[in-house]
């Protein structure tokens, strides 16, 4: 439910950076978005307080990270479209993701899903994470 307020944060960091101009159709089509999704999402669960703030953390900085993308297309000449912004974008994401994983995982302590054991399993999860990343430029 927490993640339904992400079209909040987004039109508050938009005003903020000058994106947006102050709108009541906007700001009604908005909390309209929210309660829909809060109403679809809503649902019997145990609530963890440190989930709570990671999940909240991460909604305001995605609102914030979608009004600096706005901000990058809108400014620069070379980056035209999000495909464009998608290449500068990933080799930096993917490297930090990695290092991060790296410390956070530890996957030379053996710990390693079993599916990891075999050949098979590196072959099935190559394909499936190639799948992923497919699906997503696809989409």
């Amino acid at each position: 439910m927490v993640k339904a307020t992400a079209p909040i944060f987004a039109l508050f960091f938009g005003l903020l950076m000058g994106l947006e101009e102050p709108d009541t159709k906007v700001f009604g089509s908005v909390i309209l978005i929210v309660l829909g999704l809060f109403m679809a999402t809503q649902g019997n669960s145990e609530f963890n307080m440190t989930g709570f703030f990671l999940v909240f953390f991460a909604t305001v900085i995605s609102g914030f990270r979608w009004n600096l993308l706005q901000i990058l297309l809108q400014g620069e000449e070379s980056l035209p479209t999000p495909m464009h912004v998608l290449e500068v974008v990933a080799p930096i994401s993917g490297v930090l993701i990695l290092v991060l994983s790296l410390l956070f995982e530890t996957p030379w302590d053996g710990a390693l899903n079993p599916f990891f054991d075999s050949l098979k399993g590196w072959e099935d999860i190559s394909l499936l994470v190639a799948a992923g990343g497919f699906l997503a430029i696809g989409l």
